[in-house]
């Protein structure tokens, strides 16, 4: 049995891409938090809940489950 060498390259790049954009998107809103939270000058309240926080419930997703669900 022969191994698609492009395709594991092109399955490798692709997980890349997704980790290097999710990086990005955590970085960015990190840094809007913080500022939102240095110009209001108080806590931000429990109803202004980042998307990622709703969606799952305030739970985490293990790196196994992620994987599962990227491959999915």
């Amino acid at each position: 049995m022969a191994v698609n060498e492009a395709g594991i390259a092109a399955v490798a790049l692709f997980y890349l891409v997704i980790l290097f954009v999710g990086i990005a998107a955590a970085w960015r809103q990190r840094k809007r938090n913080n500022n939102l939270v240095s110009i209001t000058s108080s806590s931000p309240d429990d109803d202004d809940q980042p998307q990622e926080t709703i969606m799952l419930a305030k739970r985490e997703l293990s790196l196994f489950v992620g994987i599962l669900t990227m491959t999915g």
